[in-house]
């Protein structure tokens, strides 16, 4: 359902814009002139934002490239790396595979020292 849309014939838009510039009301008295100046001072208003920005940038730049300059020279000296032999020669000495493997692990000493509690209850209490 479409609605038709009725135009204005050349003529009458014509007549339209005429009968409209006549009622036409005179602008103030320096109007005008009032405009123009608001013009001009937002305009330097944002010469002045920009050239703010402009230089908040460059002084950020000239501060990250005077840290890259002066930061090496605050680091302090590191002693050298420690060569193989003096880490190893640092750990502590680790018991051979075997030694290892024949000392009973935690759970088993735990299951040992449940058993041997167990069997002395039992020892109370069958001879009381």
């Amino acid at each position: 359902m479409k609605k038709e849309r009725s135009y204005l014939s050349d003529d009458e838009l014509a007549a339209l814009i005429a009968g409209v510039e006549e009622d036409l009301v005179p602008a103030p008295a320096g109007f005008e002139r009032e405009v123009r100046k608001r013009i001009r001072n937002r305009e330097k208003k944002r010469k002045l934002q920009f050239y703010e920005y402009c230089l908040r940038v460059g002084f950020g730049v000239a501060a990250a490239i005077a840290v890259m300059f002066v930061k090496p020279s605050f680091e302090r000296k590191k002693p050298p790396l420690p060569t193989k032999t003096e880490v190893m020669a640092a750990l502590p000495v680790v018991e051979s595979r075997e030694a290892v493997l024949s000392k009973q692990s935690l759970s088993d000493q735990v299951g040992n020292y449940i058993r041997k509690y167990n069997e002395g209850i039992k020892e109370y209490y069958y001879e009381n």
